[in-house]
């Protein structure tokens, strides 16, 4: 069922705890960046900034939200491990948000286990699945 058709109450939560995820991992990866020599600076910078305008792109929320929201109605083993899906980017976002003083090293590795949770569980198009695989780059790069 595409996002748009979810029930009212779930319309937005999907792919809200995707949103806030992939904002907060692009704060903690700019955070490491700035750290950066000015050369490879200037190259992981430009790539994050395409890769994240990427991943948070209507067309992707749109299908991240598809994906979330088909695994979560087939049955109810499906439910649960989608809405564990979401509590793992949930806890994420709450371990490592904007008021958080967590080590970046940590937060960076936090963010490579829920984006392997997102990329491996969600049926989704290959583009999004290669573009979390060049994230997971990135997080180990920098």
């Amino acid at each position: 069922m595409p996002e748009q058709d979810a029930p009212k109450e779930q319309k937005g939560y999907v792919s809200e705890a995707y949103r806030l995820f992939l904002c907060n991992v692009r704060r903690i990866v700019e955070k490491r960046v700035a750290d950066l020599p000015e050369q490879p600076k200037s190259i992981a910078a430009g790539m994050a900034e395409s890769l994240f305008s990427l991943l948070g792109s209507p067309e992707a929320l749109a299908e991240v939200g598809r994906a979330l929201s088909e695994f979560g109605n087939p049955s109810r083993e499906g439910k649960a491990v989608h809405d564990l899906l979401i509590q793992e980017m949930k806890l994420f976002n709450a371990m490592h948000g904007e008021d958080s003083n967590s080590d970046t090293g940590k937060a960076l590795g936090d963010a490579a286990t829920v984006k392997d949770s997102i990329e491996q569980i969600l049926d989704l198009p290959d583009w999004i699945k290669k573009a979390l695989k060049i994230l997971n780059e990135l997080l180990s790069l920098v």
